[in-house]
C-alpha cells in the first residue's frame, strides 16, 4: 500500500506541490521528489464500540488539522485497522 501510494505521488505533479509567496503573491512549487509516510493505527485490541468512537474521533482530529502550504505535503494518509482479519491478497 505504501509502494502504490508514493508511485502515484511520483507520477502526478499536484500531489508533490506546495505554494510560496513570490513578489506577494502564491506561487506553486512542485517538489522533484515527495515520500508521503502512511501512518497505520491498530485498533483491534479495543472493544468494537470503542472502536468505533476512536475510528471517528481520530478522523475528525485528522479533518481539522491544518496543511503547512509553504513546506507541504498537502496530503495525508492514515489507515485505523479496525478488523483483526487480513484481506485477502490478489495474485
Amino acid at each position: 500500500m505504501r509502494w502504490a501510494l508514493n508511485e502515484v505521488v511520483r507520477r502526478h505533479d499536484v500531489l508533490r506541490a506546495c505554494f510560496a509567496i513570490v513578489e506577494g503573491s502564491p506561487v506553486q512549487v512542485i517538489a522533484a521528489v515527495l515520500i508521503v509516510e502512511l501512518k497505520v493505527e491498530d485498533l483491534c485490541a479495543l472493544p468494537q464500540v470503542e472502536r468505533e468512537t476512536s475510528a471517528l474521533r481520530r478522523a475528525r482530529t485528522e479533518v481539522q488539522a491544518p496543511f503547512d502550504l509553504e513546506r507541504g505535503p498537502l496530503l495525508r494518509v492514515r489507515v485505523l485497522r479496525l478488523d483483526g482479519k487480513r484481506e485477502r491478497r490478489c495474485s
